[in-house]
């Protein structure tokens, strides 16, 4: 697939030594803009740094509709059964053996009719495998885990998608020439550029030093509690995929920006060619309803069970679709570090079991490349839309819900990058310094984008230093109190009533599928609902699950 990026970007802002921080912007200066030929048009601030295109975020790259793998196997539920997981996973992995399409690696379903099931294990879902049930609903598939920590402090998991972990084969680092290359760009000066080609999958690291560390003021993180550390440059090495669309002289031209800025005064940052990506494809779990068995009367307190109800990792191409869980510890969906090109949608996590404290409840988490979250739903959970530590994007949340909610949504910890929460609804979305939090938590993310989101607090705060940035573009609700008040401001712009586009990401996937050649419109009927092409859907959402 080519990716040939034509939005205009306003220059006139030299970002090469800037000292200015941006920070709240006047209504009249747009992040981001439509021109009168439809074009996005992106305002950069003192530094240079432009709000990143997420457009590729999702199932191949966005903009590609989730396939149909055809069933293969179909199991009944067994009256009396205690635990079904053995002949389930007995039957995943008999697809799994089959030969997959050559076009998006499906080799088939595993479909389990309607009716309950039980599981005391795990269930892994391989490559090229669909698990799918007859609907998420309380008539339709339902599997009821049964498992509890084998040891203390384990927390199980009912279904992992995915493959066996595996590393990057990586060729020779090539050093980034540019004195600075600020968010949002996708040009980069390097030693031997002519050792790219276009469509090279290439790996681009960022090494900062302790000077970086300092400026964030990131090692004077105050009254931190006992166990917490001040940040140390070798814990915030940076890592991020793109493709090489072009290299001219001494520059490569990539489809994926920059989303964490690179700075010679602070960090040396390096690119090198993917030669081998051992990841598989195609994983899938659908149309299921999925719980969790814990102690009536402790809600609040049970932890011993299943704390996830999916986890992905080690895959690519990917996707969950209509999955309900209810009563997990933790999370529905998790999209671990090592999982690229997801698209999660249609997903509700409901009234977990666990206390209501740190590291629980974290209902979608989005710590893969490349992943979408669209039309899901969240009740009773703590960080419902959130990111991990030091995690990387392009990640878009998209026409979310999150009610009866315990914490905030957005970055949790330690400088995760390039995050769009586009049309988010939810009780406090914060992107901010959290200081002393957890272990030292810190500025939580940066490259963070609030897009037409409603809250009845927010915070946009950046880091210290020019290069750092975050948006909080046509969000509509209360300034809620930082947890460290006297931090800078982010970009806030119409602040109390939503701007245009609606959405931010269809926006940008719909113009840079136009400039592909392809249809964009039709493409997008196949990937939204159509309430998402006319307005909001949190109703729809929240009158989804009324009854559940």
């Amino acid at each position: 697939m080519r990716h040939n990026f034509c939005s205009e970007l306003v220059t006139g802002l030299v970002f090469c030594g800037a000292l200015i921080a941006a920070t709240a912007a006047p209504d009249t200066e747009r992040a981001v803009a439509v021109n009168p030929n439809g074009r996005l048009i992106y305002t950069p601030d003192a530094f240079g740094n432009t709000v990143p295109d997420f457009s590729l975020a999702g199932y191949r790259h966005g903009g590609v509709e989730l396939p149909v793998a055809p069933v293969r196997e179909t199991l009944q539920p067994q009256a009396g059964a205690k635990d079904d997981a053995a002949r389930i996973q007995e039957a995943l992995d008999r697809v799994s053996r089959l030969e997959p399409r050559p076009e998006d690696g499906v080799r088939g379903a595993v479909l389990l009719a309607r009716g309950t099931y039980h599981c005391a294990r795990s269930l892994r879902v391989p490559p090229g495998v669909t698990l799918r049930g007859e609907g998420s609903s309380t008539n339709g598939t339902v599997i009821i885990s049964t498992r509890t920590p084998a040891s203390p402090g384990e927390k199980p998991r009912l279904i992992e998608m995915g493959g066996v972990p595996s590393r990057l084969a990586l060729g020779q680092g090539h050093r980034v020439l540019d004195q600075a290359v600020p968010l949002g760009a996708r040009r980069l000066r390097v030693e031997n550029a002519g050792a790219f080609s276009p469509g090279d999958v290439v790996l681009i690291e960022r090494r900062p030093d302790a000077t970086w560390i300092h400026d964030l003021r990131m090692d004077q993180i105050a009254d931190l509690r006992a166990g917490g550390q001040q940040w140390k440059a070798e814990g915030y090495v940076r890592r991020w995929q793109a493709r090489v669309r072009e290299s001219t002289g001494d520059t490569l031209s990539l489809d994926t920006p920059i989303i964490c800025a690179l700075e010679r005064k602070y960090d040396v940052s390096t690119v090198r060619k993917i030669t081998a990506d051992g990841r598989g494809r195609a994983a899938a779990v659908e149309r299921l309803r999925l719980l969790s068995v814990y102690a009536p009367g402790r809600e609040t307190s049970d932890e011993a069970h299943a704390w996830d109800a999916i986890v992905v990792n080690n895959v690519v191409d990917s996707w969950v679709r209509e999955v309900t869980a209810l009563h997990f510890a933790n999370s529905c969906v998790t999209v671990a570090s090592a999982a690229a090109r997801i698209t999660v949608q249609d997903c509700a996590m409901l009234d977990p079991v666990s206390q209501i404290t740190g590291g629980r409840r974290y209902s979608f988490v989005g710590s893969g490349q490349f992943v979408l979250f669209q039309r899901c739903y969240a009740r009773n959970g703590r960080h419902d839309f959130v990111t991990g530590s030091g995690d990387m994007g392009p990640t878009v949340f998209l026409d979310c819900l999150a009610e009866q909610t315990h914490a905030d949504i957005g970055p949790h910890h330690r400088w995760a990058c390039g995050q769009l929460y586009d049309n988010i609804k939810g009780r406090q979305i914060h992107a901010q310094d959290r200081g002393r939090s957890g272990s030292g938590h810190g500025w939580a993310g940066n490259a963070q984008v609030f897009w037409n989101c409603e809250a009845e607090s927010f915070v946009c705060q950046k880091a210290w230093i020019p290069s750092a940035q975050n948006w909080n573009l046509g969000g509509v609700g209360k300034r809620g109190k930082p947890a460290l008040p006297d931090r800078p401001d982010g970009w806030w712009e119409s602040f109390g009533r939503h701007v245009e586009p609606r959405s931010l990401y269809l926006a940008q996937l719909r113009e840079r599928l136009a400039a592909e050649g392809e249809d964009a419109e039709a493409a997008l009927v196949k990937v939204t609902a159509p309430q998402q092409r006319s307005g909001t859907v949190w109703e729809l959402l929240r009158n989804r699950h009324r009854t559940d």
